[in-house]
Order: structure tokens, then sequence, then C-alpha cells
């Protein structure tokens, strides 16, 4: 598969533009772990795990979206 890219739509070579935003609370938490299920159609648990009591401790970790 190619693009050409002299024929490619502006939209499409256009900066990407991303709103990353800071996870701070373990609903916002719940929020991606149900985004990452509903895209991969897998178990993401584990992250509530993995990341939960991190984000509870003050200044261990930061966790972004996009």
């Amino acid at each position: 598969m190619r693009l050409d890219l002299e024929a490619a739509p502006a939209t499409l070579l256009a900066p990407v533009i991303a709103d990353a935003r800071p996870i701070t609370t373990g609903a916002e938490l719940e929020d991606v772990i149900v985004v990452l299920a509903e895209v991969w159609s897998r178990d993401f648990s584990w992250v509530r795990e993995r990341l939960g009591g991190h984000q509870e401790v003050p200044g261990y970790v930061n966790i972004y979206g996009a």
C-alpha cells in the first residue's frame, strides 16, 4: 500500500493534534480501562492493579491519556 503524497488530502498531511490530559483519580483510571477493554476486546483489570495503588502515592507516578 502506498500513498501518493502529491495527491494526498490535506487532512492526512496536517500536524497531529492530541489533547493529553492527566489521569488523576481512580474514576478516570476506570474510564481508561473501559476504553482499553472496548478497543482491544480484552481484560485490562491489571491496569487498575498495577497503577491504581501508585496513583494514590503523591508524586510517585504521573499518568496521562490522550
